[in-house]
């Protein structure tokens, strides 16, 4: 027994471009790999870096607020033993020195705690060494006149207080605290500032670590989807030449089928009707096979004509022979509730096409346009005319066309389904009834033929496709 095996060239043209197609995808993602990292390593330095000085400024903030309720409490404690010594001398009554000697303990520790929180302020530290002495000396005083209240009574304790040198002092320290408070407000306002600042900078980051990744992003989908569009057409167009080799040969053994069972219906038929009397009703009926005999091959010979892929060589059609062909496989398509209206000017002229590809794209749109109705009542209008003295060419020169319309009554396009109908892959059918391809490659095709495919529609009132093809005169002009 023999045995096969399949050699395919590595040198051939597909396998080549297959090996392009893969080298560009991997070259593509290594691409993006790269700068996807780099980018990352750049954003998480940037964020490191201002999410460190966010948290020093909060920090800061955080001790100003501290430093100034602590020379709050400093200032409080001292108003408090001032209260308690007043009530004491207006009263005589030991409770009212109760916020007083709170004060002596809570006075040492509230000063300390702010000496504490602006050792990294050497002006800060420069108040409290005059402010501590003044600290000491009110205390005292307050401290002496009540002991003078006790031992010698309330004269002797408010000749010390008329002397005004408590007051003095306490004024003194009233302007201190209240200049160190401004100093730490003069210093919140400005860490607060730095705090916007660098949050405004987190933000400027995250906005430009966004748009980066954003921009590589787009771009690496974008080439990707035009490396898989590629890959995609390419592996459709080997199987679409495939399927026509294949639907071609079906057709070419149907085709001889048909027309060997057509033979002896036609020749038996005719033989019979020879044999009967010129007036017989038999006749007649049997006239009717002979013509439908006649028209299956026609159909048959259409079919033929439309299972070959274009050759790509344009050659000279009458544009009303054109239509009429594409309407005969047209018929056969139409839904019962549907009437199909053709109005064709047989006086059109020539046009140069292929014309099986032609007769695709008139299917394609009669079939859109079937079913644009849903199954429902309607009417689609095929119709061909003269359109003169058109621009529609890229140098701007008027000439003639002939202008065909496949025209539906159905539901019509909105205007971005019109803006993106022949766009690859779109499609407003469900999954399974429609690639999107259908009016995309209607367009290639047309515009290789150096037509217009323009789409004319409004919502729920129907949708006019309008092919123009130049006529065969002003090609041979151009």
């Amino acid at each position: 027994m023999s045995q096969f095996k399949t050699h395919i060239d590595p040198s051939s043209p597909t396998r080549l471009a297959e090996r392009q197609q893969n080298e560009e995808l991997r070259s593509t993602w290594f691409r993006a790999l790269v700068a996807g990292f780099v980018i990352l390593l750049i954003v998480l330095s940037s964020s490191f870096w201002t999410l460190n000085r966010t948290e020093d400024a909060r920090k800061w903030v955080a001790h100003s607020f501290e430093v100034q309720k602590a020379l709050t409490h400093v200032l409080s404690s001292l108003q408090d033993a001032e209260t308690g010594q007043r009530g004491f001398l207006l009263t005589g009554e030991e409770k009212y020195l109760e916020p007083f000697n709170a004060a002596l303990t809570l006075l040492d520790s509230n000063f300390a705690k702010v000496k504490q929180l602006t050792l990294d302020n050497a002006e800060q530290q420069k108040n409290l060494v005059y402010a501590k002495p003044l600290i000491d000396e009110k205390m005292d005083e307050l401290a002496k006149t009540i002991s003078l209240y006790r031992s010698r009574g309330s004269l002797a304790a408010i000749d010390l207080v008329n002397t005004n040198r408590g007051k003095a002092v306490m004024d003194e320290l009233r302007l201190i605290l209240f200049n160190m408070q401004e100093r730490e407000r003069v210093l919140l306002n400005q860490r607060e500032e730095n705090l916007k600042f660098d949050g405004s900078i987190v933000q400027a980051v995250n906005l430009i670590s966004f748009l980066l990744l954003s921009v590589v992003g787009t771009l690496v989908i974008f080439r990707l989807r035009g490396l898989l569009k590629k890959q995609v057409e390419a592996d459709r167009i080997i199987r679409q030449s495939q399927k026509m080799e294949s639907l071609g040969s079906l057709a070419s053994g149907i085709a001889h089928d048909i027309n060997n069972m057509l033979v002896p219906i036609s020749n038996i038929t005719s033989s019979v009707i020879k044999r009967l009397p010129k007036d017989a009703k038999e006749g007649h009926d049997l006239g009717f096979v002979i013509r439908a005999a006649g028209q299956v091959q026609f159909l048959v010979k259409k079919i033929l004509e439309f299972s070959r892929q274009g050759s790509g060589v344009l050659e000279r059609e009458e544009a009303a022979e054109l239509v009429e062909t594409a309407l005969a496989l047209i018929q056969p398509l139409k839904p019962p509730l549907i009437h199909l209206n053709v109005n064709i000017d047989e006086n059109v002229g020539q046009v140069m096409v292929d014309k099986s590809q032609i007769s695709a794209v008139l299917i394609n749109l009669a079939s859109n346009a079937f079913d644009a109705i849903e199954g429902q009542k309607g009417e689609v209008t095929i119709s061909l005319s003269i359109s003169k003295d058109l621009n529609l060419r890229q140098d701007k020169k008027a000439c003639a066309y002939a202008h065909i319309v496949v025209k539906d009554n159905g539901q019509g396009m909105t205007e971005e389904t019109r803006r993106r109908a022949m766009d690859p892959f779109f499609t407003t059918k469900e999954v399974g009834k429609g690639t999107g391809m259908g009016l995309a490659i209607a367009y290639g095709i047309i515009s290789n033929h150096n037509g217009r495919l323009i789409i004319e529609t409004l919502l729920g009132e129907g949708t006019s496709m309008n092919i123009y093809l130049p006529l065969y005169e002003d090609v041979i002009i151009a």
